[in-house]
């Protein structure tokens, strides 16, 4: 929630991160990529996303670009492309923001420095000032101290999204998201949105916190669309039922990230959005996880073609 007088930041709302399948000789499927692109261009989404969720730890720096540049021309201004950055400097960061909006990025997801470089508030006040300066582009601040080691309190992310003109949104990655979620949207933050993350796995309660959306995975994109419509018009036990229908389907990817890389996979698959499930070696995949999503996927009624999540979860269901 914004501190005026009600209007809608201008990242709220859901923007999905894309999944990165690959062929078979390791690199990037492309055609896959494209898919999602025009998939996600088609439903009442913000943005689409290019972050951690899709795999961007186990590609190049000249992958990254590749997948933006990609991504980026497939959406066509349809949709606005948001993408991940952030380093460990200053300079490196302001670098690899350079290369991504070059690349065809509208929004920047900007990870803070690792606790390696040991940030105090008033440097990472002022790394996130400096990227924003320079690049002229919305900002997402990235709170995961999971994969970061960088903890930003609530207080001081709320100053960012007050204090810095570019920072769009703050987007909560730590486990449960809702608590601070709750904490972040009951303080002053400007125009910015508050967004949770996590794979959207604590969204309903996000929303009953004050989240004005989230970040989830590309799979099943149209369940957090739903969700936050039926919210956002007071229906919030259609939100809550609708919601906790998919959960076990959600909360399965969470036990890590090669898990949530292969269970988006495995979803799209099923719904014939991608014909690739490989994820890039070395991976944690357990071998059991295949036929544990199947089952929930049959149990569900996931099939190929379109999915209305929205018609589920009515008088009770």
């Amino acid at each position: 929630m914004t501190d005026g007088a009600g209007a809608r930041p201008a990242l709220a709302g859901i923007t999905p991160i894309l999944a990165t399948p690959y062929r078979e000789d390791g690199r990037i499927a492309f055609d896959d990529v494209e898919r999602q692109v025009d998939h996600l261009a088609g439903l009442a989404v913000t943005a689409i996303g290019i972050g951690f969720g899709s795999d961007i730890l186990r590609l190049t720096d000249a992958e990254r670009d590749a997948l933006v540049r990609a991504v980026a021309g497939t959406a066509a201004g349809r949709r606005p492309v948001l993408a991940s950055a952030g380093g460990n400097s200053v300079r490196s960061a302001l670098d690899r923001a350079a290369a991504i909006v070059e690349a065809g990025a509208d929004i920047l997801m900007v990870t803070p420095p690792g606790a390696s470089s040991s940030p105090t508030p008033a440097a990472l006040a002022d790394y996130y000032a400096a990227i924003g300066r320079e690049t002229g582009r919305p900002i997402v601040v990235q709170d995961a101290p999971a994969l970061t080691g960088t903890a930003m309190s609530a207080a001081f992310l709320a100053g960012l999204g007050r204090d810095i003109t570019e920072v769009a949104a703050i987007k909560i990655e730590t486990m449960p998201p809702a608590p601070k979620v709750g904490d972040v949207a009951a303080l002053p933050h400007g125009d910015a949105a508050v967004l949770g993350g996590a794979g959207g796995i604590d969204f309903y309660h996000e929303l009953e916190r004050g989240a004005d959306g989230t970040v989830p995975g590309v799979a099943m994109a149209e369940l957090f669309v739903a969700v936050a419509a039926r919210h956002a018009a007071g229906d919030r036990d259609g939100a809550r039922r609708l919601f906790h229908r998919y959960l076990p389907l959600l909360s399965i990817a969470t036990r890590g990230g090669d898990t949530f890389f292969a269970v988006q996979l495995a979803i799209l698959e099923r719904r014939g959005i991608v014909r690739r499930t490989a994820i890039r070696p070395p991976s944690d995949v357990d071998p059991r996880l295949g036929a544990e999503v199947t089952t929930l996927l049959d149990d569900l009624g996931i099939g190929a073609g379109p999915w209305q999540p929205e018609t589920e979860a009515r008088d009770g269901a």
